[in-house]
């Protein structure tokens, strides 16, 4: 019979078992080159070799295999095609054959309507709940999200942070990213006396892991040092910022270029600032973009204030007088000429016949 992943069973129980321990001995090959970092930055034949082996022993009955192979799928790694419902189709596999891992990660797709799904927020928490309660510390951690911002359950505060704590000190997976969430608890007080001191401790554990997320844990630790003020949580801030930014963190590119800028907890170098500016806002981060356009009028109003200034001359402050040229004046004057003389001309006719009038009817006077 064939398998649900393209193998064929072989007969025996001898056999069976064989295959089985050869599926344990590929999948722990494939999780050995996968745990030297980004498989990204693999070589392709190491990168190959990953896929070959998770197959294998997903082929084989291997439960764990299939998660992984599955977010390979998802995220389109490993030189496989990004291909979402396969994804789903093993990740489904893996919860019916018990794993926790592939229960949460089938959740994650429910969540955001992924691989062919429709979008259910309600089937995702009961999921991510049964992945809690079977100790998947990634879904501990969504769990306690899912309570934190109502999905698929009434908001609670104090449950979310049971589940963020669960997932912190999950002895399987101690999930960095449940850290964070339980250090934000901790800082801003909700579901939880305010402790600043356990926070930041929570925080600067995950920046010194240097894991995926060490830069933004270095970033929120930034931001508590920054509220908190003074030179010494300035300079703390500002080297937690540096980290961040050449961790890849876009935000922390910008806050990082901001510090140079503005001289904050260290000296000010406004051409280092435009770099970083430059490398937020190519990673798509728009305060960087805005900061970039500031400057860049700054710069031109600079520019603008350094050009001499014209002296002042009184006409600067009057129109100019509209000057006409010679023949336009003389067409302009010549009409009022001609009805003057004119004038003239009709006036002296009248007196001429008065005149004239007064010779032919002589007046007469009488002594």
């Amino acid at each position: 019979a064939a398998l649900p992943f393209g193998g064929e069973r072989r007969g025996g129980k001898k056999r069976r078992n064989m295959d089985r321990r050869g599926a344990q001995a590929r999948f722990k090959k494939a999780q050995k080159l996968m745990r030297k970092g980004d498989t990204r930055d693999l070589s392709a034949d190491q990168q190959r070799e990953i896929v070959q082996n998770l197959t294998y022993a997903v082929e084989n009955g291997h439960a764990d295999a299939c998660c992984y192979l599955g977010q390979l799928y998802d995220e389109g790694e490993c030189g496989l095609d990004r291909d979402s419902a396969k994804a789903v189709e093993l990740y489904d596999l893996g919860m019916k054959r018990g794993d926790e891992c592939a229960l949460g990660a089938l959740a994650y797709m429910y969540e955001h309507g992924k691989g062919g799904l429709k979008k259910c927020v309600i089937e995702a928490f009961i999921l991510y709940e049964k992945a809690a309660l079977a100790g998947d510390g990634s879904a501990q951690n969504n769990l306690g999200r899912c309570y934190m911002e109502g999905l698929g359950c009434e908001r609670d505060v104090k449950k979310a942070f049971e589940w963020y704590k669960k997932a912190t000190y999950n002895t399987s997976s101690g999930m960095p990213q449940a850290k964070i969430n339980l250090a934000g608890m901790y800082l801003s007080g909700q579901g939880v006396r305010r402790q600043l001191k356990k926070g930041k401790k929570l925080l600067r554990q995950v920046r010194d892991s240097k894991g995926a997320s060490s830069a933004e844990a270095a970033l929120r630790l930034a931001e508590v040092y920054m509220e908190e003020g003074g030179i010494k949580n300035f300079e703390r801030a500002r080297s937690n910022f540096e980290f961040a930014a050449k961790n890849g963190n876009a935000e922390g590119m910008c806050m990082y270029g901001d510090c140079l800028e503005k001289g904050v907890g260290g000296e000010a170098n406004a051409e280092q600032a435009q770099i970083w500016y430059r490398k937020a806002a190519d990673a798509g981060y728009n305060d960087a973009k805005d900061a970039l356009t500031r400057l860049k009028e700054e710069k031109r109003e600079r520019e603008e204030a350094r050009k001499p200034r014209k002296q002042l001359d009184i006409r600067d402050f009057f129109p100019p007088v509209r000057q006409t040229s010679k023949r336009k004046e003389e067409k302009r004057i010549e009409p009022k000429a001609k009805r003057a003389k004119t004038a003239i001309g009709e006036r002296n006719t009248s007196v001429v016949q008065e005149y004239e009038g007064t010779q032919e009817n002589p007046i007469v006077v009488q002594n």
